[in-house]
């Protein structure tokens, strides 16, 4: 009798732990947080203050009200483990799914407004953000952070991701999952600090009113150095790798900074490249350093849309890029009005010193419009702009079953070797005030020129070297002619 009595007592101090709950009605907070007392409750907006610590155990759940989130000056640690992750998420009311989906309902994510040496490292580790939400647009706007303005809960309206940052600190988020979230950049916005992105998956991310901040209509990461703000006092580079975004309503990375970029090893597929302002699919414009990317696939895009300002799926502007092992596959970009801007190209570089592509595959990118308005020439897959004192470096790439091939702009020096641009639709490499090397490659059966050279203005020649390479069965006018010059 004794033992079975021990059994039910036993049972029932572990059905008691389960049942475990803590209600935070807002204010100051910091310490621990432990699985024994989750979920946390939070129905009133949070803060860590300066100089105080929050570290959040493995397991743990955390539950806010709607339009209720995290202001950290101090220092976070949420770390969980494999198999028992942190769920930062909204209360489960009843049908918030559909709440989620149809209002502004959700949660207002974490924002950063502490400075903290680098040493001092904000941690995010094996966590899931789910049911942000900041789409309508009452209370405190977008300047409003620019001026130090704090008010309630409406300040996180335009800026209240996931994670958002305006302040000099080292964010380390890895192998961690942003999803169900709505508004722009749904996932992660920095305006101050370093971020070292890893592992960590990006998924279902809608920019429902991305004109809130014009030029951030972007679902995914957002890194972005305005000059709204007082320009940052410190130097970061940011990582980010093993990224994997899935299903993004707007652009999956938006990156404005004159810090290094380095990204490894991402896999993007199936997000609009729908242009607001500046933004495009996936952007990076870094003025004074180095971008480096390495291992990036991007593939099952069918950005279809009524509007048509955008052609340009990809951008990179920086002094100096370096890209290996990208694959661009089975893309569909739609356009159903006339613009005069529809010619753009699939990618778009534009550099001031040296670009390197290598070992890299663009296949079966399409391009459509309406009947009567495709544009009959500018339809490469990408284009590269320079200043007349860049090197551009091109190995190993092959262009296939595309709208056309390259376009090299006001480049000094280019090289192409050892690859391939055919069974594209227009011309396969053009050259505009360019002098380019064409070594061991193959430029065939492509819809126009296989090679068109010319500047358009006097006195201003284009030159290409030609070794060991074919350009055979482009249909480059009537006679046959494989080169224009």
């Amino acid at each position: 009798m004794k033992k079975r009595l021990s059994i039910l007592l036993f049972t029932f101090s572990l059905f008691s732990i389960a049942q475990a709950q803590t209600t935070i009605t807002g204010g100051s907070v910091k310490g621990m947080w432990t699985k024994a007392n989750s979920p946390y409750q939070i129905t009133g907006n949070i803060n860590i203050d300066a100089g105080d610590t929050l570290v959040i155990e493995p397991g743990v759940e955390v539950q806010f009200s709607n339009k209720v989130g995290v202001y950290v000056r101090g220092s976070l640690k949420a770390n969980g483990a494999i198999g028992d992750s942190i769920h930062f998420t909204v209360e489960p009311v009843s049908n918030f799914h559909n709440l989620w989906e149809t209002t502004s309902f959700g949660w207002r994510g974490f924002c950063f407004l502490g400075d903290l040496p680098d040493s001092d490292t904000t941690e995010f580790s094996y966590c899931k953000f789910s049911y942000v939400n900041k789409t309508d647009s009452t209370g405190c706007m977008f300047l409003g952070f620019a001026k130090g303005y704090e008010s309630d809960s409406t300040r996180f309206i335009t800026d209240g991701l996931g994670v958002s940052s305006f302040s000099h600190r080292v964010y380390s988020i890895s192998n961690s999952k942003f999803y169900n979230s709505r508004g722009p950049g749904s996932a992660i916005l920095v305006y101050r600090g370093g971020l070292l992105l890893e592992s960590c998956v990006l998924d279902n991310l809608t920019c429902e009113n991305p004109n809130l901040i014009p030029a951030l209509g972007t679902s995914g990461v957002i890194i972005d150095e305005t000059s709204i703000f007082p320009r940052p006092k410190r130097i970061y580079q940011h990582k980010l790798s093993g990224i994997i975004a899935n299903d993004l309503a707007r652009g999956a990375i938006s990156i404005n900074t004159t810090n290094e970029v380095d990204i490894q090893n991402a896999k993007i597929r199936n997000f609009r490249a729908l242009q607001i302002g500046n933004t495009y699919g996936f952007r990076i414009a870094n003025i004074n350093s180095t971008v480096s990317i390495n291992d990036m696939v991007v593939e099952d895009i069918n950005d279809s849309t009524e509007y048509d300002n955008l052609g340009t799926l990809f951008y990179i502007k920086s002094r100096n890029v370096s890209l290996d092992s990208l694959l661009f596959k089975n893309i569909e970009i739609k356009r159903t009005q006339s613009s005069q801007r529809r010619d753009f190209s699939i990618l778009r570089f534009s550099t001031d010193f040296t670009t390197k592509i290598f070992n890299s595959v663009f296949t079966n990118i399409r391009r459509t419009y309406s009947p009567g308005t495709d544009p009959a020439n500018k339809k490469e897959v990408f284009t590269l702009h320079g200043n007349n004192s860049d090197f551009i470096h091109l190995n190993s790439i092959q262009i296939l079953n595309s709208p056309g091939g390259i376009l090299l702009s006001d480049v000094s020096k280019a090289e192409f070797y050892n690859s391939i641009i055919g069974n594209c639709d227009s011309v396969g490499l053009g050259l505009a005030k360019t002098n380019l090397r064409i070594t061991n490659s193959l430029i065939a059966n492509n819809g126009a020129y296989g090679l068109r050279l010319g500047s358009e203005d006097p006195g201003v020649f284009t030159r290409a070297y030609i070794t060991n390479s074919i350009i055979t069965g482009n249909q480059g006018d009537s006679a046959g002619g494989q080169i224009s010059y």
